[in-house]
C-alpha cells in the first residue's frame, strides 16, 4: 500500500511545482487541473498492512496433498491403513499370480469418505476389482484442511500385494504352501 500511495504521489509530484490552474487537451476532452496539494514529508503515512488475498473456496476444488496444510489421514494412520487393506484383502486364487505393485487413486471427500477411487496400475487377475472393493469399506478418513476449512484431495498410493511360499521339509517329503 505504502508502495502505491508513493507511486500516486510521485506522478503529482511534478505537477506539485506550480500552483497555477493548467488546461490540456487529450483525446478533444478538457481536463482542468484546480489545486494539487504538496504533500509535507514529515506527514504520517496511513500504514494498513500488506494487502491480503484470498481465493474463493470453490467447493468441488480438488486439491493434491501437496497443496493442503493438513493432508487427509487414516484414522490410526498409515500402518493402520495398510492393516485394514491386509485384513480385507482376497488375493486371487490363480497359481500364476505372483504379487506385485499397484497404484490405487481416490478422493478423499470433506466428510472423509473415499471417492472416485481407480486402480491407475494394476496387476491383472481382478487385483483392480478388488482393491476399489476393499476401499469401499474403508472407514471415514481425517479430512484435509486448507485455511482451516476441510477440502477434497486426490490421494494416490502404491500398494504391493505379496504371494508367500514356504518349502517344509518333512519325513514324507517335500510339502509346499502357497499363500498370500
Amino acid at each position: 500500500m505504502k508502495n502505491t500511495i508513493l507511486v500516486v504521489l510521485s506522478l503529482f509530484s511534478f505537477a506539485t511545482f506550480s500552483q497555477v490552474k493548467k488546461s490540456k487537451k487529450i483525446n478533444e476532452k478538457k481536463i482542468e487541473v484546480v489545486e494539487i496539494k504538496k504533500m509535507d514529508s514529515n506527514e504520517p503515512v496511513m500504514d494498513i498492512g500488506p494487502a491480503r488475498f484470498e481465493e474463493p473456496q470453490d467447493q468441488n476444488i480438488i486439491y493434491t496433498t501437496s497443496a493442503v496444510d493438513l493432508p487427509p489421514q487414516y484414522p490410526g494412520g498409515t500402518n493402520a491403513f495398510f492393516k485394514f487393506i491386509g485384513m480385507n484383502f482376497r488375493y486371487p486364487e490363480d497359481p500364476e499370480f505372483t504379487g506385485g505393485k499397484m497404484m490405487v487413486l481416490f478422493i478423499v471427500e470433506k466428510d472423509g469418505n473415499l471417492s472416485d477411487i481407480k486402480a491407475v496400475k494394476g496387476l491383472g487377475f481382478g487385483t483392480e476389482q478388488e482393491i476399489v472393493r476393499v476401499l469401499k469399506m474403508s472407514p471415514r478418513w481425517n479430512a484435509a484442511m486448507k485455511n482451516g476449512e476441510k477440502v477434497r484431495v486426490s490421494y494416490t498410493i502404491p500398494i504391493t500385494l505379496y504371494v508367500v511360499v514356504l518349502i517344509v521339509s518333512t519325513s514324507l517329503g517335500l510339502l509346499i504352501i502357497a499363500g498370500s
